[in-house]
C-alpha cells in the first residue's frame, strides 16, 4: 500500500530457521508511526516467544519516565531503572508507557484490541531508555506454529505530560478496544474526563 514500510526476511541460515518468514509493516501516520509483525512459519521450527518491540531513546536529566504499573508511576530518567511486569493484571495496568521532559515526549503502546498476555520490559541506564514487549507464543514449541501480533505497536511524540500519555491510550481504546465498556457508559463513572 501506498506509504507502507514493509521489510521481510526468509530463509534465515539454516535448518528449521530457513522456513521462517518475518514481516515487519510500518504505517506513517499523521501523528506518529504504527507497526505489525508477523512471523510466518512453513517448517518445523517451534517459536516460543517473541520480543517486539525493542526501543531505545535517548533521555535528558531533566526527563521523566512513565510506566503503567498499578495506577501509574513516574521515574526520574537520570536514575537507573529495571522494571518488568505482565499485561493484563493488577501490577500492569495499561499497555502503553513513555517518557517526557521540556523538549517533548514519546508515547509508546501495543493497541491490543483483545489485551492478549504480554510482558513489558523497561530499563533506564546510560542515559537511554529500553522498552520491550515480551509476546507468548499460543502453542508455544510446536513445529510449524507461526505469529501475528494482536494489534500493532504505535510509536508517536507528544507534549505533555503522564496524563496526556493516558488520554492517548484511553481515546484509541474507546473505539477500537473490544474490553472498552459498550452502550451508554462511557468508562467508569467515578473517573474524571
Amino acid at each position: 500500500k501506498s506509504g507502507d514500510t514493509r521489510l521481510v526476511w526468509d530463509g534465515l541460515g539454516s535448518g528449521p530457521l530457513r522456513e521462517l518468514t518475518v514481516q515487519l509493516t510500518g504505517k506513517q501516520r499523521a501523528s506518529g508511526a504504527a507497526w505489525r509483525l508477523d512471523i510466518e512459519n512453513r517448517g518445523k521450527a517451534a517459536v516460543w516467544n517473541v520480543t517486539f518491540p525493542d526501543l531505545q531513546f535517548p533521555v535528558g536529566k531533566d526527563d521523566m519516565v512513565v510506566i503503567p504499573s498499578v495506577s501509574g508511576r513516574l521515574h526520574k530518567a537520570s536514575r537507573p531503572l529495571s522494571f518488568r511486569g505482565q499485561y493484563p493484571s493488577g501490577s500492569l495496568s495499561m499497555p502503553c508507557c513513555g517518557l517526557y521532559g521540556p523538549g517533548g515526549g514519546v508515547f509508546a503502546a501495543v493497541h491490543d484490541p483483545y489485551a492478549s498476555i504480554k510482558k513489558l520490559e523497561m530499563n533506564v541506564k546510560n542515559w537511554r531508555v529500553g522498552i520491550r514487549w515480551h509476546w507468548p507464543v499460543p502453542n508455544m514449541g510446536v513445529p510449524g506454529t507461526g505469529w501475528k501480533i494482536p494489534g500493532e505497536v504505535v510509536v508517536r511524540p507528544f507534549e505533555g505530560d503522564w496524563f496526556d500519555i493516558a488520554q492517548i491510550y484511553r481515546a484509541w481504546a474507546e473505539k477500537e478496544a473490544l474490553w472498552w465498556p459498550r452502550g451508554k457508559q462511557t468508562g467508569r463513572p467515578d473517573t474524571p474526563d
